[in-house]
């Protein structure tokens, strides 16, 4: 595949997101059945930050990845999920590199990216499965040895998407958070227009906000 097909299959993939993030979704959180019962013990997540991209997009077919731009938003991401996260009492942990764990969390950061595709796909759409919606049940594989080696009890799976269209920016995120078993129990996606995207503090940070509205915070 052409170097100009990738791109503007990348610009496809940003409108849909946006038609999908955007539209007119009742419910832009998916909870496990189990969800009380399994997250009752939360305390300290670990930050699997999986992939935070930013682009800017001149024109159809032309579109340039941001290096400086990532790195911006990443810092950002990760600072307004800190802060969001402790409003509803609960500690936060960036993995440490460490080797004896360094291929288990490449494994299962790849396992995620199929899931998450999944998930987008089929319980928000366009291939929509209703009972997929309903019975959200979707998991990973067990991550007890990167919990134990990180001195966590679960797993906060991020991800981010930062695009510039003619001057319009458009952001949008999704949140999984995930059990020793490797179990989604909450997963949620949210975009925000118009704004500075991630690459601003303040407009992350309202996003993020946003996101975790809906997430039950600890004794909550």
């Amino acid at each position: 595949m052409s170097a100009k097909k990738k791109r503007i299959l990348l610009f496809l993939s940003c409108l849909s997101i946006s038609l999908m993030v955007f539209g007119c979704t009742p419910q832009a959180y998916r909870i496990h059945p189990e969800f009380e019962k399994r997250a009752r013990n939360f305390n300290t997540l670990g930050l699997m930050l999986c992939d935070v991209k930013a682009y800017e997009i001149t024109g159809l077919g032309v579109v340039e990845l941001r290096k400086g731009w990532c790195t911006t938003g990443k810092e950002n991401l990760v600072s307004a999920l800190v802060e969001g996260l402790r409003k509803k009492n609960y500690r936060i942990k960036p993995l440490a590199k460490d080797k004896e764990i360094e291929e288990e969390i490449a494994e299962i950061q790849a396992v995620y990216g199929a899931v998450n595709k999944s998930i987008q796909l089929h319980t928000y759409g366009p291939q929509l499965f209703p009972e997929k919606k309903k019975n959200f049940e979707y998991s990973l594989g067990s991550v007890e040895k990167i919990l134990q080696k990180s001195g966590t009890d679960s797993l906060v799976f991020v991800r981010g998407l930062d695009h510039v269209l003619k001057g319009k920016e458009e952001a949008f995120i999704s949140v999984a958070f995930v059990d020793s078993s490797g179990t989604i129990l909450w997963y949620c996606e949210k975009g925000i227009r118009g704004e500075g995207g991630l690459r601003d503090p303040e407009s992350a940070s309202k996003l993020v906000e946003n996101v975790l509205a809906s997430f039950p915070g600890v004794g909550g």
